[in-house]
């Protein structure tokens, strides 16, 4: 592999396809944002990262717009949110912790479409992606989209930021500050910040706080719905919340994909890892009280030394 200094990687650095699919996700590069020409047209391959990542964007471009364009939800699903909590739980084991909160109003810079709020989104996630890349830090995210009554669509992200990389808000060279800077460059114009309402909320906590991550995921799963064809006149919704400790509200209809992980949280990421280490049971079981505690955490405390 041939590289000058300076631009970022593209798939003529590498001497196959596998190796540069290997190099996107260890990184947690969309392969749909670095597609020459614009179209993105599944991945192709017979090689262990071609198989993986094809399970995630499709083998072709129907199947992933099948996948992944024009779908308009109303609720987060069941198996989104055991996704959801699997990919939590994941990135524990592996002893990241999801520690920094950004929400981030569309409608506060003026964009209020569904595809333009999802172009926008993916491209604040690819900056934060070389970031990530930069730093050397494994990354680690989740996202959800909704659409309130207030400030319409509105994006919640969930990092792994290290500590260290959270600097004063004054300082040019934190995680918060690039954040701010390149959502504004962004969406073309200047941020709104005023008492009562803000473009963007960032918030970041210290230490190994695990209380505190799962208390944000439960809030960024409220808009559960659990659907029981089998008994039609049930209410699963409440029942699942109740096992969850989930306070549910309705946050609307909204266009494309309404739940979202970096590619290390991913199914087929979690497989893989599974394939090579003895990882602990990451799935939400089918009753009983849901675990939102270090459980994961210390599994990681005992085996990160065996962790391949």
């Amino acid at each position: 592999m041939k590289h000058d200094e300076g631009r970022p990687l593209t798939r003529y650095d590498f001497d196959s396809a596998e190796d540069w699919l290997r190099y996107c996700h260890q990184s947690g590069i969309d392969l749909v944002d670095v597609t020459e020409g614009g179209q993105f047209n599944g991945v192709h391959g017979s090689g262990p990262y071609a198989s993986l990542l094809a399970g995630i964007y499709g083998h072709n471009r129907q199947e992933y717009k099948r996948a992944w364009e024009g779908r308009v939800t109303d609720a987060i699903g069941l198996t989104q949110f055991k996704r959801a909590y699997r990919a939590v739980a994941f990135a524990n084991c592996l002893g990241l912790i999801l520690n920094t909160k950004v929400d981030v109003t569309w409608s506060t810079v003026g964009v209020r479409n569904d595809a333009q709020i999802a172009q926008l989104q993916n491209q604040l996630l690819d900056v934060l992606r070389g970031w990530y890349r930069r730093k050397g830090v494994p990354a680690a995210w989740l996202w959800v989209l909704e659409n309130g009554q207030t400030h319409g669509v509105h994006t919640h992200l969930f990092f792994h930021v290290p500590d260290d990389q959270v600097i004063d808000f004054k300082s040019t060279n934190g995680f918060n500050e690039f954040l701010r800077r390149r959502l504004q460059y962004i969406v073309k114009r200047p941020l709104l910040l005023t008492p009562d309402s803000k473009t963007v909320r960032i918030s970041h906590v210290n230490g190994r706080q695990v209380g505190w991550q799962w208390e944000r995921f439960r809030y960024m799963m409220k808009g559960l719905r659990v659907v029981d064809r089998r008994s039609p006149h049930s209410d699963p919704t409440r029942r699942f919340a109740a096992r969850g400790k989930l306070r549910l509200a309705d946050q609307g209809r909204v266009m494309g994909r309404r739940v979202g992980f970096s590619p290390l949280l991913q199914d087929r990421s979690i497989a893989l890892w599974q394939q090579r280490n003895a990882l602990p049971d990451l799935n939400v079981g089918h009753s009983g009280p849901i675990a939102y505690d270090g459980r994961f955490l210390a599994w990681y405390d005992d085996h990160a030394h065996l962790l391949r």
